[in-house]
């Protein structure tokens, strides 16, 4: 069988990265895969950074003059041609697969293979006419553009696919509760790598790891907020340190260049783009993760801006770091409060509750309970998720009308 994979944040290498880069490697075992990509990227470098194994994958790249960040109504308006060029060509191409699977929860391509099936990650809230007025009156145009293209096209895209999956139930019930898609929706989980052993709590050292991209918007990461909260945590805790550790590309490097200023006379140490084997190596000598993702945020209103799983908070679990996650988003489908984990939602508590946490003797029995938590999302449960998934979908009728395989 052959299958296409559709992502056109390959070169971001993040979480999305991740599940595409571990779905081609589990169907690459058996049938033949193909990266599609409008974006040029090192596929050797992709493999190293997130660890994956994509020996006999292929990689096409279809030329594109779509940007992501039009500026302008000229510029706005010849984007729009340049990414209805870029998706004529993949509807053209994937004719020839029998499976093709894009990520796209913004503007889903038409793609045209025996049966499509569309990975959502972001969940994005349908605007209505009071969010128009008040984006107005404030002048942000291009996300009135961008709402608009929206609001006419996301839900016709929908219904050229024959499934769509999710990363979170908090995705689905957003995308079900915004758009109402006629097509079947699925939850499927990240895969996220685990330790093949536990991480006894005697061998980690005072060390707290947040591991999370660095970039301003969206779901941006806050790690000002984490520098903040360390900031006063280390004042009574001496000894400790905080690791931060992230891709960044080149407009990531100025945040990355803002937080190591902030971060001057702390013990504070910054791991950017980072090999796997080095996150391994902090996961397994922390004690704590932080995670701020959604800080602030009103989940209802902006749900894009929170977290929409979690799969750093999910590998820092795996390998006994007693999580604290803002209490908003996927994060809530992954920690069960005061057994595996916490949540927070003000600087003060962050740092009242890691200090009461690190110092009890129940801090060992919890980095074990979050280890266990963890496996619930390992890369096992995800091909069983996925490959139940894909059978549902291979035996049902196609929007097509044709048959599944050759």
């Amino acid at each position: 069988m052959r299958v296409a994979l559709y992502n056109p944040g390959w070169p971001v290498m993040g979480g999305g990265e991740v599940y595409f880069g571990v779905l081609a490697e589990i169907l690459s075992e058996r049938h033949q895969v193909d990266l599609i990509t409008i974006r040029p990227f090192d596929l050797r470098r992709l493999q190293e950074r997130l660890g994956l194994h994509l020996d006999g994958v292929g990689l096409i790249e279809v030329p594109s003059e779509a940007i992501s960040f039009p500026r302008g109504v000229r510029e706005w308006l010849r984007n729009r041609y340049a990414l209805a060029r870029t998706y004529r060509t993949l509807e053209r191409m994937t004719r020839a697969y029998d499976v093709a699977i894009a990520l796209e929860s913004d503007l889903p391509p038409r793609l045209a293979a025996r049966r499509n099936i569309l990975q959502v990650q972001v969940p994005h809230r349908r605007w209505t006419a009071r969010d128009f007025f008040r984006a107005l009156r404030a002048h942000r145009l291009t996300d009135v553009r961008r709402e608009i293209a929206r609001a006419w096209y996301f839900p016709r895209a929908l219904r050229r696919y024959d499934l769509i999956l999710c990363n979170s139930q908090f995705t689905a019930r957003v995308l079900e509760e915004n758009w109402r898609p006629s097509v079947p929706i699925l939850v499927v989980p990240p895969p996220v790598e685990l330790p093949a052993t536990p991480i006894p709590w005697s061998e980690k050292r005072e060390i707290i790891v947040s591991v999370a991209r660095f970039f301003r918007g969206g779901h941006e990461k806050n790690q000002w907020v984490l520098l903040a909260a360390f900031r006063a945590f280390v004042v009574r805790h001496p000894g400790w340190e905080l690791h931060l550790v992230g891709g960044a590309d080149a407009s990531g490097e100025t945040v990355v260049a803002e937080l190591e200023r902030s971060a001057r006379g702390l013990p504070v140490i910054f791991h950017v783009n980072a090999k796997r084997e080095e996150v391994r190596r902090l996961y397994r000598l922390g004690k704590v993760f932080w995670q701020a993702t959604g800080f602030g945020v009103d989940e209802h209103r902006e749900p894009e801006r929170v977290e929409h799983f979690g799969i750093a908070l999910v590998e820092a679990m795996g390998y006994g770091c007693i999580p604290f996650a803002v209490g908003r988003g996927g994060a809530r489908e992954i920690i069960e409060p005061g057994v595996s984990g916490f949540f927070w939602e003000t600087i003060p508590e962050l740092v009242e509750r890691t200090a009461a946490v690190v110092a009890c003797e129940e801090a060992a029995r919890m980095s074990v309970r979050a280890a266990e938590r963890a496996r619930m999302f390992g890369r096992e449960a995800f091909r069983e998720r996925f490959f139940t998934a894909l059978a549902r979908v291979l035996s049902g009728p196609s929007i097509h009308g044709v048959p599944a395989t050759r």
